[in-house]
């Protein structure tokens, strides 16, 4: 683009001023006469000092500069201004990425102090820098294998500028440096499988129903049906226990797994318009978005994106599909040592939208729960 400047002429015949530029081959782009003694005219920024040595008894003055000088001119003319958004943009950049709160939640504070010092060590903590989504991965997994025994599963969650952290304890039933006395109770009602029992008196037996509640390993001890003392109970029992499960799958719903490639690239959104600087050319895909920027005054943020590959299974029958679903749900939950027996549908409802399945599943779990006298 050129650089252009619109200039006001005033005086009498202005026809003769404009032939004049013509003849000297001065291009001009735009007339505007406003009257028979004002004319506007947009010319070359390079030709307005040749414009004046003509002007002779003509007043001539640039009322705007178009083009790339323009945008030069605004620059210096606010350049305190521009300096100012840039620092105040380079400061909402940098905060952006500290942390400002670690919140785990739980009212155990033994354990919350054990978390809070594992993500201390491991650059989760307030006022350090914010870690992306494979980082946090890597540290969950880290903690969670430090402490296999403690932690059924745990979730670091980045919002915003902080984290939320949520767990589920491990049921334990090894408590060496415990005194309290303990018998071994069933969680859930079903059928006991297994009994691997360190200590205590075993009261009911392997194919044995059992109820919530009920007492499985006792702590006393029995000698001739009298009590001649206890010892805590210390084991695991296993047992079958059913599940009814539902679940709707819309006919627009696929298999889909990831390949394994992914492409990390920023996006910008403006109101409700999204541009991400893609580059993947994955034919299907899946989008993780973490702010980098977001104001909350303005609907503007910046955002980092992890673009995931993934394949996408139209063969597999919905029947199938559905099950698979359901069953990896279950399996995602069990334990070592637990499994799914066995499982049949109860129901089937395929509808205009969807596939509706009630399934009764069978599941082997640690059923048996300590309990203090």
């Amino acid at each position: 683009m050129n650089n252009k400047v619109k200039i006001k002429v005033i005086g009498k015949n202005i026809n003769n001023f404009i032939l004049k530029l013509h003849n000297k081959n001065i291009n001009i782009y735009n007339i505007y006469k406003k009257n028979s003694d004002c004319v506007y005219l947009i010319i070359d920024y390079k030709s307005f000092d040749e414009v004046i040595k003509y002007k002779t008894y003509y007043d001539v003055y640039i009322v705007d500069y178009l083009g790339p000088i323009k945008i030069k001119n605004n620059i210096k003319k606010n350049k305190f201004v521009l300096i100012f958004l840039i620092l105040a943009l380079f400061v909402v950049f940098f905060l952006s990425r500290l942390t400002f709160k670690v919140n785990i939640i739980t009212n155990d504070q033994k354990i919350a102090n054990i978390l809070l010092d594992e993500l201390k060590q491991n650059g989760i903590h307030k006022y350090a820098f914010l870690k992306n989504y494979s980082d946090i991965k890597k540290i969950k997994e880290k903690i969670q294998k430090k402490y296999p025994k403690l932690f059924e599963w745990l979730e670091i969650e980045r919002i915003g500028t902080g984290y939320n952290i949520r767990f589920e304890k491990r049921m334990d039933n090894h408590f060496d440096n415990d005194s309290a006395i303990y018998d071994i109770i069933a969680l859930k009602d079903a059928y006991i499988l297994a009994l691997n029992i360190e200590s205590g008196n075993i009261v009911k037996n392997i194919n044995e129903y059992v109820k919530k509640g009920d007492v499985i390993v006792s702590s006393d001890i029995m000698l001739n049906d009298e009590i001649k003392g206890s010892i805590s109970a210390k084991g695991h029992v296993y047992g079958e226990v059913w599940y009814k499960v539902s679940v709707n799958l819309p006919n627009n719903y696929y298999k889909q797994e990831f390949t394994g490639n992914s492409v990390n690239t920023y996006s910008l959104n403006i109101f409700s318009f999204k541009y991400i600087f893609d580059k993947s050319k994955f034919n299907d895909k899946i989008i993780i978005s973490i702010p980098i920027i977001k104001n909350k005054l303005f609907p503007i943020s910046f955002n980092k994106e992890n673009i995931k590959e993934i394949t996408i299974d139209k063969k597999t029958e919905r029947d199938k599909l559905a099950i698979e679903l359901v069953l990896n749900k279950i399996k995602s939950r069990l334990k070592e040592k637990e499994e799914i027996i066995d499982y049949f549908v109860l129901e089937k409802k395929q509808n205009k939208d969807s596939l509706s399945l009630s399934l009764f599943i069978s599941v082997k779990e640690e059923i048996g729960v300590l309990k203090a006298r």
